[in-house]
C-alpha cells in the first residue's frame, strides 16, 4: 500500500479511508508550517513539489524520507535554491 502522509486520528468514517496530510515540519520546534491533503487514491509522491512550491527554500536544507529519494524531487529542490539531505 503506498504511503500518503500522516492520517489524521478520527477521520475514518465507517468503510472510508482516513485523511491523510503530507506535512512539511521545522526540525528546530518541531512545527507544521505546511501541509497538503493527499487524495484517498493517490500517494504523496504526487504532492511533494505542489507542497514545496508555494515555500520561500532559497538557502534552505530540505530532508524528505526516503520515498522521495528520486531524480525529479531533488531537481525541483535544486531548482528552488535549496539543497537536500535524504533521510
Amino acid at each position: 500500500m503506498p504511503s500518503r502522509g500522516k492520517a489524521v486520528r478520527g477521520s475514518r468514517r465507517g468503510d472510508q479511508s482516513p485523511i491523510h496530510f503530507l506535512p512539511v515540519v521545522l526540525h528546530e520546534g518541531q512545527a507544521v508550517v505546511s501541509q497538503r491533503q493527499i487524495a484517498a487514491k493517490s500517494n504523496e509522491i504526487l504532492a511533494f513539489a505542489l507542497l514545496l512550491d508555494p515555500l520561500g527554500l532559497r538557502n534552505q536544507v530540505i530532508t524528505p524520507d526516503a520515498m522521495h529519494t528520486q531524480i525529479g524531487h531533488a531537481e525541483h529542490i535544486a531548482t528552488r535554491g535549496a539543497r537536500y539531505s535524504w533521510s
